[in-house]
């Protein structure tokens, strides 16, 4: 399992400009983590509350200080009751092995608080059954709102079960449309797919 810092570092690419510019969170990005912690933390101290939740995450995989988890879940939830949907997202992705049912919880909070990849995670949460209980159409639907805000992961899972016909009924086309702006946005797997369905219906 990818260290929730690198899962945190998706969240800032996907944000808006305005923080990717935010020096703490510039050196996060680039892997400067030592150089991150001070910078952060002078922001989050500033009120940055996306910094704060970043400093949260350095907290709890200990890249750039000395791992203490008990700081940094206090940090990211300071950050997501005040409204800052990566404190939110980044504590469900920490919860999702460890409590399901509070994981879920986050997502939830991060999606209505317009954070896509918490709508995309709390998809694959009913899709799976972790933490509630199975509801494939209601993750179909999480899936569509991610996608249509531009998540690639989500896009390449609603081709798959466009294709398969499992869940949704089985549409080429939507499996074709959905692949194809998965692979368009970056996921190697919906390019695999849609060159696989293009052949099929050739």
């Amino acid at each position: 399992m990818k260290k929730m810092l690198h899962i945190g570092c998706f969240i800032v690419l996907s944000v808006n400009s305005v923080y990717a510019d935010a020096s703490g969170l510039g050196s996060y990005m680039q892997g400067n983590y030592t150089e991150a912690k001070g910078l952060l933390e002078k922001e989050c101290k500033s009120g940055s509350k996306i910094s704060c939740s970043y400093l949260g995450s350095l907290y709890i995989s200990g890249d750039g200080v000395e791992q203490d988890t008990k700081q940094g879940i206090k940090l990211l939830n300071n950050s997501c009751n005040a409204g800052e949907q990566s404190g939110c997202y980044i504590l469900g992705i920490y919860y999702s092995k460890k409590n399901p049912i509070q994981a879920t919880k986050f997502f939830l909070k991060a999606c209505n608080d317009y954070r896509i990849a918490g709508c995309y995670e709390l998809g694959k949460m009913y899709y799976d059954g972790k933490g509630v209980k199975v509801n494939k159409l209601k993750a179909i639907d999480l899936f569509k709102v991610a996608c249509e805000n531009y998540s690639k992961d989500a896009c390449v899972d609603l081709g798959f079960e466009y294709y398969n016909g499992t869940t949704v009924s089985k549409d080429l086309l939507k499996a074709k449309e959905y692949s194809k702006k998965g692979c368009d946005l970056g996921n190697q797997n919906g390019c695999n797919n849609y060159q696989i369905m293009m052949n099929e219906s050739m």
